[in-house]
C-alpha cells in the first residue's frame, strides 16, 4: 500500500506577528487555503524550535493502539514548506478583512 502524503501542518508565526495571526487565525487559514486548498493548517503560538520566521511543521503521522494502527505519512519536499512560508509572509490582515466585506 502506498504511503499517504502529509496534508496537515502546524504553522507557528514569528513572535512579532503571533498576536495578529492568532487573533485572525480563520482569515490566516483562508489566506493559506487560497494557495493550498488540499492542505489543513493548524495555527500554534509556540514551537520547540527557535526561529524569527514562520515555522511550518508537517504532521507526519498519528499514534495508534491495538485496535487502530498508527499511520506514518510521506514528508513533503522542502520546496513545499518553503512555498507555504512565502504565502504566510504575504498575509496582510487589513487586505484579508477587506476581501470578506
Amino acid at each position: 500500500m502506498a504511503q499517504k502524503a502529509v496534508n496537515q501542518f502546524f504553522v507557528v508565526p514569528p513572535e512579532d506577528q503571533c498576536e495578529g495571526v492568532v487573533e485572525n487565525k480563520e482569515l490566516f487559514k483562508a489566506h493559506l487555503n487560497e494557495s493550498f486548498p488540499a492542505y489543513e493548517f493548524l495555527v500554534q503560538k509556540n514551537s520547540p524550535f527557535e526561529s524569527d520566521d514562520f515555522q511550518i511543521i508537517p504532521i507526519a503521522g498519528v499514534v495508534g493502539d491495538d485496535e487502530n494502527p498508527g499511520e506514518m505519512r510521506k514528508m513533503p519536499e522542502r520546496w513545499v514548506l518553503d512555498d507555504i512560508v512565502q504565502v504566510c509572509r504575504r498575509f496582510d490582515i487589513s487586505t484579508s478583512k477587506r476581501k470578506l466585506s
